[in-house]
């Protein structure tokens, strides 16, 4: 069976570990699907959230994709017969077919 599933970050706790060195690093855990995803330091936590918004800043907004998404879907190509009028799409699936 093949996993469809995105990665995601579903928790974010305060952790504390230990380098090798012996030294006690307090931070933030990051933790996803299959376990901790990231350590982080609070500097580095700013900075990695300064990029993810920055980064979020750049996509677009959502309710602009769905309508343009329905304006392209509005102004499709229509199929037509060679007498000029509008044929019904064929069904892609026997489920479309019933």
């Amino acid at each position: 069976m093949q996993e469809n599933h995105r990665p995601y970050i579903g928790h974010i706790f305060k952790r504390a570990w230990t380098e090798d060195s012996g030294q006690k690093v307090d931070g933030i855990a990051l933790i996803g699907g299959r376990g901790i995803a990231a350590h982080l330091t609070k500097p580095e936590a700013f900075a990695l959230a300064d990029r993810i918004v920055d980064a979020a800043e750049h996509l677009p907004d959502p309710a602009k994709v769905r309508q343009a998404q329905r304006s392209a879907l509005a102004t499709r190509p229509r199929l037509t017969a060679a007498d000029g009028t509008e044929e019904q799409p064929l069904p892609t699936s026997p489920a479309e077919s019933e």
